[in-house]
């Protein structure tokens, strides 16, 4: 381990971030390789949670919502349920895929290293 870091300071000089260079890579010693930098996106902690608290389970109720409401519409009541749970469903699974979006688009800050051609 090297110890190395970088360190930033906001413009206001309010917070300072830390980032720990990465201290082994998976090269042999001598050979060369390059660490690019990635800055964390979004927010990963609230996305993390948003995703498994509210998009998993949205996502398994508008399945369900949406399979009875297909299995009621063609039962042949004729009654408005079957649409209403389709509706939800559907809504169910925006509110689902839109929780997936931000926390597949959310990441930490990171190092990744690849070999210098």
């Amino acid at each position: 381990g090297s110890g190395w870091y970088i360190e930033s300071t906001t413009k206001n000089g309010g917070s300072t971030d830390r980032l720990d260079i990465p201290a082994r890579l998976p090269y042999s010693p001598g050979a060369h390789a390059v660490a690019d930098y990635r800055a964390e996106r979004g927010l990963p902690f609230l996305s993390t949670l948003t995703f498994w608290g509210l998009g998993v389970p949205a996502a398994i109720g508008g399945v369900v919502a949406t399979s009875f409401g297909i299995a009621d519409s063609t039962s042949g009541n004729g009654d408005q349920l079957s649409g209403f749970l389709i509706g939800t469903g559907i809504f169910y699974l925006a509110i689902a895929g839109a929780s997936a979006w931000w926390y597949f688009w959310s990441h930490s800050a990171s190092f990744d290293t690849h070999a210098a051609q």
